[in-house]
């Protein structure tokens, strides 16, 4: 299940169409730009909702731009309102992967909050998505902040020489800087 996420991340951001001369931006924050890579391969991965809402461009640069602000701040990065819980369950059935991963992560933040094994079906979740900065030693992460709760962490993988590990580099690169 994280593999396939991982999956559809990387192919978000490697599948940058290649151009002459195209260079990273070189900032003091590493530009993220999904447009430029974005595909219909990747939307066959996730449910019509999360193409929407997490999954969208911007929301993605939401996310990555909060790795760079203050960790502290639970509210920096994409919130959103989950669809319902039957919604989601069926959205898995449909082999959505973000749906499929977060579920689980639903179902114990729900279970710690309100003892009850499953989530009714109408209920909804806030869900706060964010990047974590990556360190020296310490890996590019992504977070979800759920109902103000609890908080899963999952590592990003990268292949080198892909657009996403040239970004992550450029992001130890400045911080070895500073």
């Amino acid at each position: 299940m994280l593999n396939s996420l991982i999956t559809v991340l990387q192919r978000c951001w490697t599948q940058r169409r290649s151009s002459a001369g195209r260079q990273p931006i070189q900032a003091s924050t590493p530009a993220f730009v999904p447009e430029a890579f974005m595909s219909p391969e990747i939307q066959n991965l996730v449910c019509e909702y999360c193409w929407k809402t997490v999954f969208s461009s911007s929301a993605l640069r939401i996310a990555w731009e909060a790795g760079f602000l203050d960790s502290s701040d639970r509210g920096a990065g994409y919130t959103y309102q989950t669809p319902p819980w039957e919604q989601i369950q069926r959205s898995i059935d449909r082999m959505c992967e973000w749906c499929d991963l977060l579920s689980e992560e639903l179902a114990v933040q729900h279970r710690h909050a309100t003892k009850i094994a499953t989530p009714p079906p109408d209920t909804t979740f806030h869900v706060t998505v964010r990047f974590l900065r990556p360190t020296l030693g310490s890996p590019l992460r992504l977070q979800a902040i759920i109902n103000d709760d609890w908080n899963p962490k999952w590592m990003v993988h990268t292949t080198p020489g892909t657009f996403i590990d040239s970004i992550i580099q450029h992001s130890l690169a400045l911080i070895v800087e500073h």
